[in-house]
């Protein structure tokens, strides 16, 4: 690290004779000059930007190969400014930007080999201890046999969105800590342990930038995941009174489903990745986790096929389905974001690296591809802030003899009005999502109840600002309200959205007797009940 190189390299040969200086500006141009002849290495960084491999196209063939997956599909020396994708142009994305600082695969020697015991699938830590250390937990899914489900309700824990908060130490930004202590109070940071390691050993998530200011767009499990752990408190949220966040909001989930009696299996979305449609045509039910932010194309297509073969599916979160992330195929343990605006995002490639050197296809926002959240889950993220999140209040549309079954047994018209694990307060909060029949919510889908009324802290989705103005805060933007959705789709399948990372941190309240945990059970119940879902004639 201390003698790490921050910076593109483009293209670098090696020459048996000392180039003149006319031959050297010809180099300098992307240009051979005649009176070179063969180099002795002359390595092709825009060739293959997805492997590891670094092509010699000298006589030699002394191809190189890259360590801890520095940038790649980046623009040369010699871009012109007109082409955007590197696989159209390779020779104008001939760079490789490393970095000090990167860090794809510890490779680490086995200690421990542990054989898994016929365990029902599930969330699972390896508790190690020492007496001089102390203990950690390392978070593990088990998934049921291959082909052997043993429920009809299926949990998908969403690794990429865990793998790209993993290390996040945003808050070193001095700028960005204030913005937080302007909404939610005095902030004592670094302050867990484990955030202490991550900075001290210049560990990164795909929030934070590396030494030389670029984004890091790289996440692997491959190395120490500090913050990916049971009991760890996302500072922002834990501000704010309540603290989980990914992983520990998640498993108010598996925890609720366990205290209402109600069997199910778990895999990973790296699974639905790799296996498709296949894997969820066993099931009558999915549920989401609390944030699925990152997602494939993969697993996009796996999960509309599902709902449209008459599958359910229970989005019990916000913000998701919402960055363009592939998983890098060749040793499989990393996945890429390229960030780019119009986004809400915390750094932003540079220009012309729009384009995943994994795969190649475009990188930034799904809603810029063309799949907004809303075709899948009919909502989709509008807002985010911190502190304190608001409860939901019903609609007329929650009357309608369609959705009876959603809140069966309760009264009111509020809900999630108390104390919430993930914010501190309110079932919605966080990050929200609205519906919006322009970007895709069906038209007979129904608004069930919506929580409006957030403060300024609490900002409109900045792509979809089309000229800025002081106008965009909870205060005075009804657009900054979270929606809770049903619709029936295709074959008898139907979805259920909440719109808000915070639902699950409502769970639990009460001995799990709330109307948070009543809704939930409701839809759950009735998604198991094999009697169809009839589309709506007009729809």
């Amino acid at each position: 690290m201390a003698h790490g190189f921050d910076g593109k390299v483009g293209n670098p040969s090696i020459h048996d004779v000392v180039l003149r200086a006319e031959e050297l500006t010809e180099l300098d141009l992307g240009r051979v000059p005649s009176t070179v002849t063969n180099p002795v290495a002359a390595w092709d960084f825009g060739s293959e930007p997805q492997a590891r491999r670094v092509l010699d196209t000298g006589p030699g063939g002394r191809h190189g190969h890259t360590i801890n997956l520095p940038a790649r599909g980046v623009p040369g020396p010699f871009w012109d400014h007109e082409v955007a994708d590197h696989r159209v142009a390779p020779d104008q994305f001939g760079a490789i930007h490393l970095h000090s600082d990167d860090l794809d695969d510890a490779r680490w020697q086995p200690v421990i080999e542990w054989t898994v015991p016929d365990l029902p699938s599930g969330a699972y830590a390896l508790r190690l201890t020492d007496e001089a250390i102390g203990e950690d937990r390392i978070p593990l899914f088990i998934r049921p046999r291959h082909g052997r489900p043993t429920s009809d309700v299926l949990f998908i824990a969403p690794v990429f969105s865990y793998l790209a908060y993993a290390n996040e130490h945003c808050l070193e930004d001095e700028d960005l800590r204030a913005s937080f202590v302007e909404s939610v109070g005095s902030i004592d940071y670094p302050k867990q342990p484990e955030d202490e390691y991550i900075i001290d050993n210049r560990l990164h998530s795909l929030y934070d930038r590396h030494a030389d200011g670029s984004g890091v767009c790289y996440s692997s499990w491959r190395r120490p995941l500090l913050s990916l752990r049971p009991g760890y408190r996302w500072t922002p949220l834990a501000l704010g009174r309540g603290g989980a966040h990914q992983l520990n909001a998640d498993l108010y989930i598996l925890d609720w489903l366990r205290a209402r009696g109600f069997s199910y299996d778990v895999v990973t979305d790296v699974e639905l990745h790799r296996e498709g449609l296949e894997l969820l045509e066993p099931y009558r039910v999915v549920l989401t986790g609390s944030h699925p932010e990152y997602v494939s194309m993969a697993m996009l297509d796996a999960l509309l096929g599902f709902r449209d073969g008459g599958g359910r599916i229970m989005y019990l979160g916000g913000n998701g389905f919402y960055w363009v992330t592939a998983l890098e195929e060749i040793e499989g343990h990393t996945i890429e974001v390229r960030r780019w605006g119009p986004a809400t995002r915390a750094w932003e490639v540079e220009p012309g690296a729009w384009h995943l050197s994994t795969t190649g296809e475009l990188g930034g926002i799904w809603r810029m591809r063309g799949l907004a959240p809303q075709e899948l889950t009919g909502v989709g993220f509008t807002a985010q802030g911190y502190g304190l999140g608001r409860p939901y209040r019903r609609t007329d549309a929650s009357h309608d003899p369609r959705v009876d079954f959603v809140f069966a047994g309760l009264e009111g018209t509020t809900i999630g009005d108390h104390p919430n694990l993930v914010c501190g307060h309110g079932a919605a909060g966080v990050e929200i999502d609205r519906a919006d029949t322009s970007l895709g919510t069906p038209e007979h889908a129904l608004v069930l109840a919506s929580a409006a009324g957030f403060t300024d802290h609490f900002q409109h989705a900045i792509e979809e600002v089309m000229v800025a103005d002081s106008a965009q805060g909870g205060s005075q933007n009804d657009k900054v309200r979270a929606d809770m959705v049903f619709f029936e789709s295709d074959n008898g399948g139907a979805v259920f959205s909440v719109g808000s990372i915070a639902w699950s941190g409502s769970l639990a309240h009460n001995g799990y007797v709330n109307d948070v945990s009543r809704i939930t059970e409701n839809v759950l119940r009735r998604f198991l009940d094999p009697r169809p879902f009839s589309v709506p004639s007009d729809s």
